[in-house]
């Protein structure tokens, strides 16, 4: 949900999604007048009188004189440390809550500081769990100081195959549970219908194992390929680790459950469970998260669960389809008859879209709807950026005078630089730990002694280990925004040569909330990291980023014509 609130010459838009509520300042010329940051009350009407429910929340940067020497990863109360951004967000929201929101701006000099009057705005967060479209998010961050913070320790879960042990649901944020709960939902009699490309995550297997044994009818097409068609060629990756899992004893399904899907040009990159209730396609859950560990507490992965027959319907013919392992000839021109290529007037509400397709031509119909209306996107590249050889990339990165957003996995080909020159207006945020590069080594020259040493989870081993999420938003805070998310990366290969989904969503606000709020929550969690790891060795320098100014000065840069930083607060405001 979006409100809006003003005080005394200071504005505020307020967007809220599920676990995040984000705000967008905007000052007049004499609020602005010696102005020290913003502070920050909220007020907790769903847990009202129990502990925390009316506090200052906290911000990260301190004055200097009042805290020379920070703990590492703490917060601060933004009452005595303001928040000096006309952007921010409130990240320790809960899902479907009624809060009030007093943000108060602090005024100097400093010596002589107060809080002004607030405004007041009042927000429900939405519910993950909630009519036709319910979203989950993961943590995602693993590498972050949150968690050293709460569990005292850097190492990953102890008892990783454990949805319920502290840590790995921290981690999981929900995303696992509410996985569970859709399964757990089905009854004798019901069906469940399960394609995967990663299926090993043992907690996975338990859940369908024992849902099979209450008298749920469960398939399972899942990869068990190998890296080309060639005599001899070797598994991939993800079926070596499928047999591994499944050849375990927890794995005992009744004959016929497992379905091995071998015929495919590339990869059966699907993850995704339709539910069948009297021989009608109910609901479907899908996403960017594989059935793996890493796919629930490493990478950042979103689960989409669709309540709506027609949707879940249309999942439903797609498996039956890659339930006889066809050639790929034969599945693209199944597609090509039943998921046809969407045309320039997307219809409100949601379409469907599968994989493998005749060719890649829709990378320009991606790339097209984001630019085609001049407005704002927010984008996620697992595997990197390359307008040399992908059509959509090259339509996003077209000059334009508004801010767009990229979160990547890893500038492999180190394109960034020649991007910022390119075109300023597109921010990027690339997965990280404080300390360590994109491959996990070491940083030279990095002073973490104003911060917990952070260790991923996945350690070195995999190709992905951050941004695993597939989704481009446009316009997310417009009256007609487009959310398209799923299981491909909008690549060449995720069109024409993997089985793979995508959910076209017009129109739907809620929706586009959830995604901006989550997108900004990770995009500004590695943003961070970014600079931090960019000014490594930077001594005295880079130490000061951690503290306030001590008076208005911050403020010029949010309102200097052609800044990032009013274009921000102008896009948010």
């Amino acid at each position: 949900m979006q409100v809006r609130g003003a005080n005394n010459g200071i504005s505020v838009n307020v967007t809220a999604g599920t676990y995040v509520v984000f705000f967008g300042l905007d000052a007049t010329p004499a609020a602005r007048e010696d102005l020290l940051g913003f502070a920050f009350r909220r007020v907790d009407h769903t847990e009202a009188g129990t502990p925390g429910a009316d506090r200052w929340l906290l911000g990260s940067k301190v004055f200097r004189a009042i805290e020379p020497a920070p703990e590492p990863g703490e917060g601060f109360p933004s009452n005595i440390h303001p928040v000096q951004s006309f952007v921010w967000s409130d990240y320790a929201a809960k899902e479907g809550h009624s809060y009030t929101y007093f943000i108060h701006p602090m005024y100097g000099p400093y010596d002589q500081r107060r809080l002004g009057d607030p405004v007041e705005v009042a927000v429900r967060t939405e519910e993950d769990d909630d009519g036709d479209h319910a979203v989950f998010f993961n943590r995602g961050a693993v590498a972050s100081q949150a968690y050293m913070q709460k569990f005292k320790t850097s190492i990953r879960p102890p008892e990783p195959d454990n949805p319920d042990h502290a840590q790995t649901a921290w981690l999981s944020r929900g995303l696992f549970e509410a996985l569970r709960r859709f399964v757990a939902d089905a009854g004798p009699g019901d069906k469940l219908r399960v394609a995967a490309y990663e299926f090993h995550y043992l907690p996975v297997i338990r859940m369908l194992r024992d849902a099979q044994k209450k008298g749920v009818d469960v398939r399972i097409v899942y990869e068990s390929g190998a890296k080309s068609k060639q005599p001899g060629a070797a598994d991939t990756q993800a079926t070596i680790d499928n047999k591994k899992a499944l050849a375990g004893p927890e794995a005992d399904f009744d004959p016929g459950t497992l379905i091995p899907r071998t015929k495919r040009s590339k990869i059966p990159h699907n993850k995704f469970i339709v539910k069948v209730r009297g021989n009608e396609a109910i609901e479907v859950w899908t996403g960017s998260t594989n059935f793996s560990m890493s796919g629930f507490l490493g990478q950042a992965n979103t689960g989409h669960l669709m309540r709506d027959k027609r949707v879940a319907g249309e999942f439903l013919d797609y498996w039956t389809q890659m339930a006889s392992d066809p050639e790929p000839a034969d599945m693209k021109a199944w597609t090509a008859e039943h998921s046809p290529d969407p045309g320039d007037d997307l219809p409100v509400g949601t379409t469907t879209l599968f994989s493998p397709r005749k060719g890649a031509k829709l990378l320009e119909w991606y790339g097209t709807r984001a630019v085609h209306q001049d407005k704002p996107w927010l984008f996620t590249a697992a595997f990197g950026l390359n307008a040399k050889t992908n059509a959509m990339h090259a339509r996003l990165v077209d000059p334009r005078d508004h801010l767009r957003f990229i979160l990547m996995e890893k500038d492999e080909d180190n394109i960034l630089p020649a991007l910022r020159v390119q075109d300023p207006n597109i921010s990027v945020a690339v997965g990280s730990v404080l300390g360590r590069d994109g491959k996990q080594r070491e940083i030279p020259g990095w002073d973490l002694q104003n911060w917990h040493r952070e260790i991923h989870f996945r350690g070195t081993r995999g190709h992905v280990f951050y941004v695993h999420q597939k989704f481009l938003v446009v316009d997310p805070l417009g009256d007609d925004p487009l959310v398209f998310a799923g299981s491909a990366n909008f690549s060449k290969d995720s069109l024409s040569s993997n089985d793979e989904n995508m959910l076209l969503i017009r129109g739907d606000k809620r929706v586009a909330h959830i995604y901006f709020t989550e997108f900004d929550r990770l995009f500004r969690h590695f943003l961070y990291r970014k600079a931090a790891n960019a000014n490594a060795g930077g001594g005295a320098a880079a130490d000061d980023n951690r503290f306030l100014a001590m008076d208005g000065t911050w403020v010029e840069k949010h309102f200097r014509d052609g800044s990032y930083q009013t274009k921000r607060r102008e896009m948010f405001k």
